[in-house]
C-alpha cells in the first residue's frame, strides 16, 4: 500500500473514466448509437425485395395509394397480396409501406424500404440506450454504480445495435413489424 504518494491509475480504469465523462450526455450518446447503426446497417439499402416481401409489399395492391388507408385499419385484405394464406392484421406496418411508396413517387423502390428499416432499427437502439439510462439510475445503489449507468446503457444500446441476431429484421424488407414492435415496447 502507497500512503503519501500520487497513485497512478490503472490504464483500463482511465479509458473509462474517459469514456464515462464523454457518454454520461446523452445526446452524444444517441448520436453515436444512429451513426454506428446507419454506418453499419445502410449498405442493405442496395438490397432487393426477397422471400414474403414479395406478398406484403411487392404484389400488395394497398399500398400503392395513400387513399387505401381507411381500408388497412378494417380490411385483413388489405395486409397481404395472398390474405387467405397469410392472416395478419398490422395495420401500421401496411400504412408505412404505403407512405414508402408514396415516398418513392408511387413506385416500388427497394431502397426506400430497407432504408426505413435500418432507421426504425436506429430508433429502437437509442430507446434501448434510454430505457437502460432510467433502470440503471434507479436501482438503490452506490454513488459509483449509478455514474456508470450512461456507459453501461450505451454498450447495451451498441450491442444492440451491431448485434447479429437482428440481421433478419433489419436486412429483409418485410423485418419492418418487428422493428416497429421493438420502437413501441420500448417507447
Amino acid at each position: 500500500m502507497i500512503t503519501g504518494t500520487l497513485q497512478r491509475s490503472h490504464p483500463r480504469s482511465v479509458v473509462a473514466r474517459m469514456l464515462l465523462r464523454r457518454f454520461s450526455s446523452s445526446p452524444q450518446a444517441y448520436v453515436l448509437i444512429a451513426v454506428v447503426t446507419v454506418l453499419l446497417w445502410g449498405s442493405t439499402v442496395a438490397f432487393d425485395f426477397v422471400w414474403d416481401d414479395q406478398y406484403f409489399i411487392v404484389e400488395l395492391e394497398s399500398i400503392r395509394s395513400l387513399k387505401n388507408v381507411p381500408m388497412m385499419f378494417t380490411s385483413l385484405e388489405a395486409q397481404a397480396a395472398r390474405a387467405e394464406e397469410f392472416k395478419v392484421f398490422r395495420p401500421l406496418r401496411t400504412m408505412h409501406y404505403a407512405l414508402c411508396v408514396a415516398l418513392a413517387g408511387g413506385r416500388l423502390q427497394p431502397w426506400i424500404f430497407h432504408l426505413s428499416n435500418v432507421l426504425w432499427h436506429a430508433v429502437a437502439a437509442m430507446l434501448l440506450y434510454g430505457v437502460t439510462c432510467l433502470l440503471l439510475r434507479d436501482t438503490r445503489t452506490e454513488k459509483n454504480k449509478q455514474e456508470r449507468a450512461p456507459l453501461l446503457a450505451l454498450i447495451a444500446g451498441l450491442a444492440f445495435a451491431v448485434h447479429p441476431v437482428v440481421s433478419e429484421a433489419v436486412c429483409w424488407a418485410k423485418g419492418l413489424d418487428d422493428l416497429m414492435a421493438g420502437v413501441f415496447t420500448l417507447a
